[in-house]
């Protein structure tokens, strides 16, 4: 019969390595064992962040190449078709600010007309109602200042 070793043998050291980590999961709290899976959920998130970035890079720098392309392959004739569209909108853009530019600065001297102000710091004086011949474009409505739209700008203000 063989000698009987002294000590702990191979199996005995892995048996006891398998209780001991059992008893390390069992003694992890709820709260720890969520952080783990969070931060390994996050990591997860990332990865695939930074892949559907590089995905979407790829695509805007394919729609720019294409871009490119078709300017490249545009006659002048289309190229200044193009811009001068751009230009229209620039000047209807424009244009509506103008207008409610003008709008509010009409808004604001009817007010003070309508407000009775005398003027402002430097002396000036609001226009007043009987200086404006011809139809006055202000109406009142049940004590509400009724303004046009769209005022003839040759038109002194009342």
């Amino acid at each position: 019969m063989p000698k009987r070793k002294r000590g702990v043998t191979r199996d005995d050291a892995r048996r006891q390595q398998a209780i001991m980590k059992r008893e390390r999961r069992v003694a992890e709290t709820h709260e720890e064992r969520n952080g783990l899976f969070s931060t390994m959920a996050q990591r997860g998130q990332d990865r695939r962040a930074e892949e559907a970035e590089e995905q979407r890079n790829s695509r805007l720098s394919d729609m720019a190449q294409r871009g490119q392309e078709r300017r490249a392959e545009e006659t002048e004739e289309q190229r200044n078709s193009r811009l001068a569209v751009m230009a229209q909108r620039g000047q209807r853009r424009r244009a509506e600010e103008t207008d409610e530019n003008h709008h509010q600065i009409q808004t604001f001297y009817a007010a003070r007309t309508i407000g009775g102000s005398s003027g402002g710091a430097r002396g000036a004086t609001a226009p007043s109602l009987a200086k404006v011949k011809g139809p006055c474009p202000l109406t009142f409505q049940s004590s509400k200042l009724t303004i046009p739209r769209k005022m003839d700008p040759k038109l002194k203000l009342c």
